[in-house]
């Protein structure tokens, strides 16, 4: 199973969603910002994109561009990120996005350190999580900490190669960049993808991404007390499907 993507910024401008699906693209990942904590580095073309998949039918998820040089900036930077994309279920995973050379610069311990505490905050409140790297900065990591990066699910940009070439798990991989024009309705180079799992199967399934099965907190209420509930909601049913056979 392989499902064809692309993946967006406001540096695409304006998208067409309608002939992007009629183009035979299956999912976009959407960025939503970069750093925290600065309502001007939401991307500006965030919500439009996410609307413009909500109209058009394209399952969509989103990835955040990290500039963390330390845990605790991957800290506020995962809490910001939550912020900013409360309002939306995704049916495609949550990205972090590690690329910049400053941080693939850091020691091997502290990159990894960046990386677990904002996947698993994220994580920690419902959310499916994917690690956004290339091939041979994530391959590093996995060789110097194969049972910490073993455990995150990994889209690996490698262009041009036959495979990822990542001997961990992953799920995703960008595989090439399409010119201007050649993704009809998108005007910019554009990010190719492919996405070798079912997200939306195994999201909706597992209840994550605000696809719980209880009926959500009202929009409105604060975003801490929302995600927190929800938290409890996939601990409760991951508590059932594991022990509801002994309980019977």
């Amino acid at each position: 199973m392989r499902h064809r993507g692309i993946d967006v910024s406001h540096h695409n401008g304006a998208v067409d969603w309608e002939r992007v699906k009629a183009s035979g693209v299956e999912f976009a990942m959407i960025r939503s910002g970069f750093g925290w904590d600065n309502d001007r580095q939401i991307d500006r073309q965030f919500k439009a994109n996410a609307a413009g998949c909500l109209t058009g039918g394209i399952p969509f998820g989103f990835y955040h561009y990290s500039y963390a040089m330390s845990p605790e900036d991957a800290l506020h930077e995962a809490r910001w990120f939550l912020r900013v994309i409360q309002d939306f279920r995704p049916e495609y995973p949550v990205a972090f996005d590690f690329e910049e050379k400053e941080q693939l610069a850091l020691p091997l311990d502290v990159q990894v350190n960046i990386i677990r505490t904002f996947m698993d905050e994220v994580r920690r409140t419902g959310y499916y999580t994917l690690l956004y790297m290339s091939g041979s900065a994530i391959s590093r990591l996995y060789a110097y900490a194969p049972d910490v990066m073993g455990a995150y699910d990994a889209w690996v940009a490698r262009w041009g190669a036959d495979n990822a070439g990542y001997a961990g798990s992953f799920g995703m991989w960008q595989y090439d960049v399409a010119g201007a024009g050649s993704i009809p309705g998108v005007a910019g180079k554009c990010d190719m993808n492919y996405a070798y799992k079912d997200y939306p199967e195994m999201i909706k399934a597992q209840g994550l991404n605000g696809w719980n099965h209880s009926t959500p907190i009202p929009e409105g209420h604060d975003p801490d007390i929302r995600q927190a509930y929800n938290a409890l909601i996939r601990d409760l049913h991951a508590l059932v499907e594991k022990y509801g056979s002994i309980i019977k």
